[in-house]
């Protein structure tokens, strides 16, 4: 794990929020412009291979940081080989509830509304709740949700934060809302030799959690939220070595 103590070690000051903070507030025909611009970040940022440092390789997810744009928050890649089809790694993706499954730190996660959904083309908004850890209080997240099915078969999501939606929910007594700056998977085939389809599983984050945690422990903490992408990849392993038992 050498390289890292700089990146995510260093820094004792005060965490300060992001000075734009949410300034995306949106209507649905908003959000479609918008999302093009959520989309082509993830994109970017799952795929290309400049400007990354390595860290680690965990329980077989690489991983690899940068820092987020002009912001002190670091943006962290972690990338593991699922064997399950990306259709089938989508599809539990796509189920917003399904996100309580595979992601333990999910208290509720709902569709707030459906911009569109055609033509391996999505766009949502999204609400996320998630528990709170130890002395940390819950946080919440109203994020635009956009993906996009790729004429290869690979399946790009984007998430961000905006700041408020007419359908949101409230803030409630004792959250605080925090920021997806940029988030968002790739999912991309791989053939093996006996013809069986696997998936190459991207997942990147960057959040900012507001509230008093100092940037080096926010910093610190996404290391450990990028996991994410190994449970997800499990959930979908054993979900599709169900599905192919029963067919059986």
């Amino acid at each position: 794990s050498s390289g890292i103590n700089a990146e995510y070690g260093g820094s004792r000051q005060e965490h300060r929020s992001n000075k734009q903070g949410l300034n995306y507030s949106f209507d649905s025909m908003d959000l479609r412009e918008f999302s093009e611009s959520v989309f082509s970040e993830s994109q970017q940022y799952c795929t290309t291979k400049e400007g990354w440092t390595e860290y680690d390789i965990v329980d077989g997810v690489k991983i690899c940081y940068q820092k987020y744009k002009d912001t002190p928050f670091n943006l962290v890649r972690g990338t593991c080989l699922v064997e399950a089809t990306p259709k089938q790694i989508f599809e539990n993706i796509l189920n917003a509830k399904e996100r309580l499954d595979w992601d333990r730190s999910c208290k509720n996660n709902e569709t707030i509304e459906v911009i569109q959904d055609a033509n391996g083309h999505w766009i949502r908004v999204d609400y996320i709740l998630y528990r709170p850890v130890a002395i940390v209080s819950s946080r919440d997240f109203v994020v635009i949700w956009v993906a996009k099915e790729l004429p290869d078969g690979t399946i790009i999501t984007g998430t961000k934060s905006i700041a408020s939606y007419h359908n949101a929910p409230r803030l409630e007594r004792g959250v605080v809302r925090g920021e997806i700056l940029a988030g968002g998977f790739e999912i991309s085939p791989v053939l093996q030799a006996d013809g069986q389809v696997y998936s190459s599983l991207t997942c990147i984050a960057a959040t900012d959690v507001k509230g008093w945690l100092s940037i080096a422990i926010v910093n610190k903490a996404i290391l450990k939220q990028i996991m994410i992408v190994k449970d997800l990849g499990d959930y979908s392993k054993r979900k599709a070595s169900s599905a192919s038992e029963t067919i059986l």
